[in-house]
C-alpha cells in the first residue's frame, strides 16, 4: 500500500510539473542559449559598446532590448524571444540605423545579424527630453525653472522634444514671462 501511494504521488507530481511548464516552454538547457546575436558597428567608431538594440516580433506589442558589450556584440536570449520575424531598432544618440532590418528567428538555430550605424546629420530627433535638458547650459535650479514653465505652455502633443519647440519665439516669450 505504501509503494502504491507513493507510486502516485510521484505521478501527481510529474503531471503537475508537466502542466506548470505549459506547451511554449523551453527545456532548462535553452535558458543560457542565444536566439539572435550580432555586433553593431560605425564607420567612425569601429564596435559601439553601449547601444541599446531591440526587437519587436511583427504583430506584437512587446519589445525586447539589450546593450551591446565592448566588442559592441548583442545576445538576445533564446528564454526572451519566441519563433518568428523580428524588427530591429536601434539607439545611439548621434547615430541612426538604416531602415529598420528584419530577422528570422527560430528556437533551434542561432539567427546572426551585424548592424552598421551612421553618424546623424540632425542629432535633435534622437535625444530624449531628459538629455535635451542635461545638455543646456545652467546650474540644475534654472533648468527646473525651464522645465516647469515648458510644462504649462508646450503642447503636449507635440511630438519634437521640448527644447526645439522653444525655437519658436511665441513659445519662448511665453515660458520666459512664466519663469518670471
Amino acid at each position: 500500500m505504501g509503494a502504491r501511494r507513493t507510486l502516485l504521488l510521484a505521478t501527481f507530481g510529474v503531471a503537475f510539473a508537466l502542466l506548470e511548464a505549459g506547451p511554449h516552454s523551453r527545456p532548462a538547457f535553452a535558458q543560457d542559449e542565444v536566439a539572435l546575436t550580432g555586433r553593431v558597428t560605425s564607420e567612425a567608431e569601429g564596435a559601439m559598446e553601449g547601444v541599446l538594440v531591440s526587437a519587436k516580433k511583427v504583430g506584437s506589442t512587446v519589445t525586447v532590448t539589450v546593450v551591446t558589450d565592448h566588442e559592441g556584440r548583442y545576445r538576445f536570449p533564446a528564454a526572451k524571444l519566441e519563433s518568428g520575424q523580428y524588427r530591429l531598432h536601434t539607439r545611439a544618440v548621434g547615430y541612426n540605423l538604416d531602415g529598420s532590418p528584419q530577422v528570422d528567428v527560430a528556437l533551434e538555430s542561432t539567427a546572426i545579424l551585424d548592424l552598421t550605424l551612421h553618424q546623424t546629420k540632425d542629432v535633435a530627433p534622437r535625444l530624449t527630453n531628459a538629455e535635451w535638458l542635461q545638455s543646456i547650459p545652467g546650474s540644475e535650479e534654472q533648468k527646473s525653472l525651464l522645465l516647469d514653465g515648458c510644462s504649462i505652455t508646450v503642447h503636449r502633443s507635440a511630438k519634437s522634444p521640448i527644447v526645439c519647440r522653444l525655437s519658436d519665439p511665441p513659445i519662448f516669450s511665453r515660458v520666459l514671462r512664466s519663469a518670471i
